[in-house]
């Protein structure tokens, strides 16, 4: 199981992603790519950066990156360690924390707001993925 906010986490994401048939067809036409905040807190004395790309139904790249000005990313997403735990753990609901700005976005609002499908389906593909958390 891999540990959460690792370059092993994040293959094991893509790849669930790239297999995923249903997520294929329901972001076909979408394209994005986000830089995700783990924010510091009491469990997570230092942030945690990484990006993702998606392209038409694939996901091309998904690393770790060192600071947050490496990549220019179409969306960032950010919370702390805490939050994104709870969320993953199924804790949190994700409309919840966004509405409560425990949770932030920052970017095209309209373009995320039009991509309800490939959103659904994307995490939907990742209901497999078992993480771990070390802190």
């Amino acid at each position: 199981m891999p540990i959460f906010a690792t370059q092993a986490w994040l293959d094991e994401s893509a790849g669930l992603l790239n297999n995923d048939p249903e997520y294929a067809e329901a972001a076909k036409d979408y394209e994005g790519d986000y830089l995700y905040i783990v924010e510091a807190d009491e469990l997570q004395p230092t942030p945690i950066y990484y990006y993702v790309d998606l392209y038409h139904g694939k996901c091309r790249k998904a690393t770790m990156v060192n600071s947050p000005t490496e990549v220019k990313a179409e969306f960032e997403m950010s919370a702390t360690y805490s939050i994104w735990k709870k969320l993953l753990q199924g804790e949190l609901d994700g409309n919840k924390a966004l509405m409560t700005r425990k949770l932030k976005i920052k970017g095209n609002m309209a373009k995320l707001m039009k991509s309800t499908k490939p959103a659904a389906a994307y995490f939907k593909a990742l209901t497999p993925l078992k993480t771990e958390f070390d802190k």
